[in-house]
């Protein structure tokens, strides 16, 4: 069985099941979880189980999953009022929090909420810089749909097609571009 979370009606079963008697691994087998879900959710609740305790104790936990983060008042305070004063999360970083912050998780705060100034109050006001591929890219004026007839039947030199590959997504400088004339099919 792969893992399931307990639903509130899961809960109240296991909870008149267990009032009844049965075992753990009975009760699995009944609403359809494995022994071990079971067996967590009743040790998980101190004393007799009740389904109310169990679904606030799951909610809570499921509220404080994750990594605590770092944002405190006084931290929010000092990056909102730096903001402000027009200065970018970079300069806030690498003057004031060195090693204890990143720029980045400034930007996640602002864009989450999480600091009480919007993104306006930023120097490029929450746009993101173009820093997108440019290179190799072609203004495509006809698509291959529309070339001429004469293309079609290979009758005149000059007609050239062309392909670029670049490699890794865009992501390394390797490109590789091939030009192919259609009568001759020189490459």
């Amino acid at each position: 069985m792969s893992y399931i979370h307990l639903t509130i009606e899961k809960r109240s079963q296991i909870e008149v099941l267990r009032k009844e008697g049965y075992s753990v691994r009975r009760i699995a087998s009944l609403i359809g979880v494995h022994h071990s879900t079971v067996a967590r959710d009743l040790n998980r609740v101190e004393g007799e189980y009740s389904v109310i305790k169990a679904q606030q104790l799951a909610i809570s936990k499921f509220a404080n999953k994750g990594r605590p983060t770092k944002l405190t008042p006084q931290l929010a305070a000092l990056i909102e009022s730096r903001l402000q004063q027009t200065w970018s999360p970079e300069e806030i970083v690498g003057s004031e929090l060195v090693g204890v912050l990143s720029f980045k998780t400034i930007y996640s705060w602002i864009h989450r909420g999480f600091l009480a100034v919007t993104e306006k109050v930023l120097r490029r006001k929450g746009k993101k810089p173009g820093t997108q591929e440019k290179r190799g890219r072609f203004n495509v004026k006809k698509t291959i749909k529309d070339r001429p007839q004469e293309v079609e039947n290979r009758e005149t030199f000059g007609h050239w097609e062309l392909d670029t590959m670049v490699s890794s997504r865009g992501q390394s400088k390797g490109c590789l571009a091939t030009f192919v004339e259609r009568k001759t099919r020189f490459y």
